[in-house]
């Protein structure tokens, strides 16, 4: 009997530290754990998020893409796919601003290129968003047509996000422009990938670990006991 107890209280143990272990890995995605590699990484994907946008929707202008139905379910799937990029974005700019950086001093961004990429990646992906949701609401492909070249809302906001893309890449050229060391690029990632995915990992292989030494006491103390008796 007492060595039943003492097994469950271990498998206890054994298993809070594994919980502990599990959860700690889901509360370290946020900005704090950010490095510069990584937001360089997001800028990029965000980038090509939006030329993609502006790809598809040049096909909607000039009716090489025409959807089936309206409203149109490509835009729907552009549209959630920025909306998780919208988070990330977001834990950039919490990034910057927890490191003292001004976002709102133009002076500051050109100083600091990254942050000011950041900048123009997080309000290039709201106005795409809020256009791709604007579209959804007209009737028809052909009046999404007559809104760009009557000057329209949907003209405004696109010509709004040329401008904000085309500022992602200046930023990034600015980045690019900064000499090493002081700069980090995303081909710095493929050097240091090896050890933050071991890493990520470890907390799972130390938590099965523990648990499998716990059983494994449990059934030989176990067996014993049978044997004894």
């Amino acid at each position: 009997m007492k060595t039943s107890k003492q097994a469950f209280f271990y498998y206890r143990i054994s298993a809070g530290v594994l919980v502990i272990l599990l959860l700690s890995d889901v509360y370290a995605h946020d900005y704090k754990n950010l490095d510069e590699v990584m937001i360089d990484l997001s800028n990029n994907m965000i980038a090509v998020s939006v030329l993609q946008v502006q790809d598809y929707l040049s096909g909607l202008m000039n009716q090489t893409n025409k959807p089936p139905s309206w409203p149109d379910r490509k835009i729907t799937i552009l549209r959630r796919d920025l909306m998780h990029q919208m988070e990330d974005a977001g834990m950039s700019l919490n990034y910057f601003q927890d490191n003292g950086t001004n976002l709102q001093s133009n002076e500051e961004l050109l100083n600091y290129p990254l942050a000011g990429r950041s900048v123009a990646a997080s309000q290039a992906l709201g106005t795409a968003y809020e256009l791709l949701k604007h579209i959804d609401t007209l009737e028809s492909q052909d009046d999404f047509i007559r809104e760009i070249y009557l000057k329209g809302k949907a003209s405004q906001m696109y010509q709004l996000l040329s401008a904000q893309r085309e500022k992602i890449d200046l930023y990034k050229a600015l980045f690019n422009s900064i000499p090493d060391p002081a700069r980090k690029t995303t081909s710095d990632f493929e050097e240091a990938t090896a050890t933050p995915t071991l890493s990520k990992f470890l907390p799972y292989l130390l938590g099965a670990l523990i648990l499998c030494i716990v059983l494994a006491w449990y059934l030989k103390k176990k067996n014993l006991s049978r044997y004894q008796s």
